[in-house]
């Protein structure tokens, strides 16, 4: 993996033109321990992109292995900061991030009063029922409960739908972005163990694996529905590729498929699953028996994406259709060539 490939990523993009050369070494060098130890390597993005901006001390391996198996789930701590920044510069970080976020009964009193106290301390109840009738009486209590539901509905519905508050985005919204990673992963966690292969075996007995095959083949379809619904991991410059690919063939939108047009085309295929490759998969850009896949530098080039694409496409061509790949970089470097490749290749005869 070349240094130039991660800093394309959205999390480190910011700071791509002033990253020193040390920090790109560590980086890297953190991104090969990730694939060693098989972690996850974009949940440290965030992080990463701090320790980038405040140019931190190596050796960010042993920072990162420190912070993930020593403090864990601390990193609100001044030694956890000063793990991950640096000894003066995590100080320096843990008392403005205190100073912003430490706000006692004693201090809001002072300055707000007792009676600011009380209201601030109803406005963060339950929205149960209970809770209503306690502050206000049952009968005026049921009345407020049904007006906030009703109005807490009418907002749901005008911003297009329901978020359960369960994302990542969500999480740091509401605590602040080291709190929030922190209560989200944790939650994360304790989700995986509950749906693990280990806790299958445990409820199910001899049964485990067609129960647990159940479980995958749910999860499956709910991620292709939310996939086919959002369309959310595509890239922009991908879809910018798209379109003009349809303003020169000027095929109609609903003959194809893509993220912004119909969402990506969904397959279910058992020999992809028999490969090793999952439940389902999306295609970028679908036309009859013919599919266009944009590779992405960052994502494309991690070993076990290369893995799924290679089976994605043996299996596509033993199913009957014919597959382009356009690497980004080629992209990039020649867009109307790209284009006018596409073009033809969606066009001609097969």
């Amino acid at each position: 993996m070349k240094v130039e490939t991660l800093l394309e990523h959205k999390a480190f993009l910011p700071y791509k033109e002033e990253i020193s050369a040390r920090s790109k070494k560590e980086l890297l060098s953190v991104y090969a321990m990730c694939e060693k130890k098989d972690w996850n390597f974009h949940n440290l993005k965030i992080l990463l992109a701090k320790m980038i901006k405040y140019n931190v001390p190596p050796p960010w391996c042993t920072r990162i292995q420190k912070s993930k198996e020593v403090f864990k789930n601390d990193s609100s701590s001044l030694a956890s900061y000063q793990n991950r920044y640096g000894r003066n510069k995590g100080k320096e970080l843990w008392k403005s991030k205190t100073k912003q976020t430490t706000v006692t009964k004693e201090k809001y009193i002072a300055k707000h009063g007792k009676a600011a106290w009380k209201k601030l301390c109803n406005s963060k109840a339950s929205i149960d029922e209970a809770s209503f009738i306690r502050r206000y009486g049952k009968k005026e209590g049921k009345k407020k409960r049904q007006e906030y539901l009703t109005k807490w509905r009418k907002v749901v519905k005008a911003r297009g739908g329901w978020n359960n508050g369960l994302s990542l985005e969500s999480f740091v919204e509401r605590h602040g972005e080291d709190e929030g990673y922190k209560k989200w992963n944790k939650r994360r966690r304790n989700q995986r163990k509950r749906f693990s292969k280990k806790w299958f075996k445990e409820k199910h007995g001899n049964k485990w694996s067609k129960e647990w095959d159940k479980y995958c083949q749910h999860m499956a379809n709910n991620s292709a529905k939310a996939n086919k619904v959002n369309s959310s991991t595509y890239s922009k410059k991908s879809q910018k590729l798209f379109w003009s690919i349809m303003k020169k063939t000027k095929l109609l939108k609903e003959s194809v498929e893509f993220a912004e047009c119909k969402g990506e085309k969904i397959f279910k295929l058992e020999e992809y699953r028999s490969l090793g490759g999952g439940h389902w998969f999306a295609v970028d850009f679908a036309y009859e028996k013919k599919i266009i896949e944009f590779d992405g530098y960052y994502w494309h080039n991690l070993d076990r994406v290369k893995v799924k694409d290679k089976i994605k496409t043996k299996v596509l061509k033993n199913a009957g259709y014919q597959l382009l790949r356009i690497p980004e970089k080629e992209y990039d470097d020649n867009p109307l060539d790209t284009i006018s490749k596409c073009v033809k290749f969606l066009l001609e005869q097969q």
